[in-house]
C-alpha cells in the first residue's frame, strides 16, 4: 500500500481493511487441496499455478497477469504488444525485453519443480500455452 503523508484516516481505515480482506482470500485458497486434473490452472487471488499433477508454483504479479492473458485466449496465439499491455508496460517497452525475462523466470521457477512449462512461442506472432488452462 502506498500512501502519502499526511494520510486521511479514513483512507488508511479502509486500506487496511481491504489489505486484511485478501490476506483472508489468499489464506482460504492456499487451505484447499490440491487435486491432479488434465489442466493447467491459475489461482489468480493466491497468485500460484497449479500444474496437471497438483504442483504449485507460486507466480509474481507479472507472471499471473502473462499467464491469465495466455489463458484467455484458450490456445490461440497472444501478441507481443497485447502481452505487454496486460502485463503493464508501457508501449514503449515493445522493444525491451521485460516479456523475455518473465517467461524466462517462470520457466526457470517450473522447472525447479520438475515441470515442463506448455508455453510456446510462435515466431513473429506472439505466445501462446499449449496445454488446458482455466483460471478462478
Amino acid at each position: 500500500i502506498y500512501l502519502t503523508k499526511p494520510v486521511d484516516g479514513d483512507e488508511l481505515v479502509l486500506a487496511v481493511k481491504n489489505l486484511a480482506k485478501r490476506i483472508q482470500q489468499i489464506g482460504k485458497a492456499s487451505q484447499e487441496p490440491l487435486r491432479t486434473t488434465t489442466s493447467w490452472f491459475v489461482d489468480r487471488i493466491a497468485q500460484v499455478l497449479i500444474s496437471p499433477q497438483g504442483i504449485a508454483i507460486k507466480l509474481s504479479g507479472r507472471e499471473a497477469k502473462f499467464l491469465l492473458r495466455l489463458a484467455a485466449e484458450g490456445g490461440n496465439t497472444v501478441s507481443r504488444a497485447e502481452l505487454l499491455s496486460a502485463m503493464g508496460y508501457q508501449a514503449s517497452a515493445e522493444l525491451s525485453r521485460g516479456l523475455d525475462a518473465v517467461l524466462r523466470r517462470l520457466r526457470s521457477k517450473a522447472r525447479n519443480t520438475g515441470v515442463d512449462l506448455p508455453v510456446h512461442a510462435v515466431h513473429a506472432a506472439g505466445f501462446h500455452f499449449a496445454g488446458r488452462i482455466t483460471t478462478n
